[in-house]
């Protein structure tokens, strides 16, 4: 048996969003409705490697800045393209050379200890010495 059947089509306009890959950011690509919200964001917003630190400086599309910050999203009413920027601080080996000393002398100075009364302030005998009396006093034995 054969009837007739009417049939209605509904249309949706949808865009897509393309979010290109870098290190900090997962290369994403998604259909989106017409005049819904698509978030975004990049796992950090800066990143410390041994020869510079690289701070986000925002979300472009064909060099137009979109958003500045490292979670986003946009009203899909068009397609975007959207590439991460990052700026690039040189770390000089000085900077950690300089990092490292600071450390030592602050691990230095709580290193020394009192020689045993109440905190009389006096703090003159280091590690170096102690480990020298340790030394000695294992000998009696």
């Amino acid at each position: 048996m054969s009837s007739d059947a009417s049939l209605e089509a509904t249309y949706v306009t949808q865009y897509k969003l393309t979010v290109q890959s870098t290190a900090q950011s997962v290369a994403v690509e998604s259909w989106y409705d017409e005049g819904t919200t698509a978030s975004f964001s990049t796992k950090s917003s800066w990143l410390l490697t041994t020869s510079s630190l690289q701070v986000f400086n925002g979300w472009y599309e064909n060099g137009v800045l979109v958003s500045n910050s490292a979670s986003s999203s946009v009203l899909m009413n068009k397609p975007y393209t959207l590439e991460p920027l990052w700026r690039s601080y040189p770390i000089f080996p000085p900077f950690f050379i300089i990092l490292g000393a600071v450390g030592v002398f602050y691990v230095g100075k709580g290193l020394q200890y009192s020689n045993g009364s109440e905190d009389d302030g006096d703090y003159s005998r280091t590690v170096d010495e102690l480990g020298d009396e340790i030394t000695d006093s294992s000998e009696l034995e």
